[in-house]
């Protein structure tokens, strides 16, 4: 087989290792137990971008996890002069930073790449020409797919922690990415790669620690409404397990069961019960 075919094999299979499951174990040499507790467990988050059809992933430290519900109100007033509020929509934004550390040499690699494809990932999708120019009336701004256990998940997903932004993912747009090469004096630092029975510096460095954040503005094809006793989404705003009483019944389904109005009222009770410490009498 000829050395052009050999390298394209193996660009192929290593793209197929970083699309499966084990995302995190195909380019990390040494002994990291993180790496086995985030592919199984997935305990990272995934982005996937819907335009451009590429993935990263972090494994990584949350520092900031917080979310905001803007009720877009309309104010009108009625005949007799009184002022009514409109709720025309809720934008949810989704505000998230992490701290990325690298265990080696070749994982720092895989988080810079990570960073670069991600802010690659940020900018809109077009066609060039053949002058080198991008067709105005063909650029898209990127959507983009994300998964981080039940906190961001698919409106219609089952319930499962673990499952891949491409097929259980928040659909939605990404706004002010914002990261930092960490210095050496707040633990961070970088690291060289000298290559094999290389012994001189290459010029290639690798930051140990990088921190990161952005913005996640989630869009539904279904708008999130009440009707009647029941919710429109499922998951939302998270996926979570249902809850039983000592007796095994269901007085809470989980998060991917359409809510029910007594299923609610139930769950009240039991949850009065349980506060003001009652026992059913039997």
């Amino acid at each position: 087989m000829a050395r052009d075919e050999t390298q394209e094999t193996k660009s192929k299979s290593v793209e197929q290792s970083l699309a499966g499951k084990n995302y995190f174990s195909s380019f990390s040499k040494g002994a990291d137990a993180t790496n086995n507790l985030a592919n199984s467990a997935g305990l990272y988050i995934d982005i996937y971008s819907t335009a451009a059809k590429a993935r990263v992933a972090f494994k990584a430290f949350l520092k900031e996890f917080t979310e905001n519900f803007d009720v877009k109100l309309e104010s009108e007033q009625d005949a007799d002069g009184v002022t009514l509020q409109h709720n025309k929509g809720v934008t949810r934004e989704i505000s998230i930073s992490i701290a990325i550390p690298a265990f080696s040499v070749d994982e720092a690699k895989m988080n810079l790449r990570n960073v670069n494809l991600l802010t690659q990932m940020m900018h809109p999708t077009g066609i060039i020409d053949t002058n080198g120019n991008v067709t105005s009336n063909d650029i898209q701004t990127q959507t983009f797919k994300i998964r981080f256990l039940n906190l961001i998940v698919g409106a219609d997903a089952r319930h499962d922690a673990i499952g891949s932004a491409f097929s259980s993912g928040l659909d939605g747009y990404i706004d002010n990415l914002k990261y930092t090469f960490v210095s050496d004096d707040e633990g961070g630092g970088f690291l060289a790669d000298r290559g094999r029975g290389r012994k001189t510096f290459d010029g290639f460095v690798y930051p140990k620690l990088i921190s990161l954040q952005f913005n996640f503005y989630p869009t539904f094809i279904e708008p999130p409404v009440w009707d009647k006793t029941k919710f429109s989404l499922k998951n939302y705003p998270y996926g979570y397990k249902g809850v039983k009483n000592r007796g095994g019944k269901d007085i809470l389904e989980s998060s991917d069961v359409d809510a029910i109005g007594d299923g609610v009222n139930e769950t009240d009770t039991a949850r009065i019960n349980r506060a003001l410490n009652r026992r059913r009498r039997r």
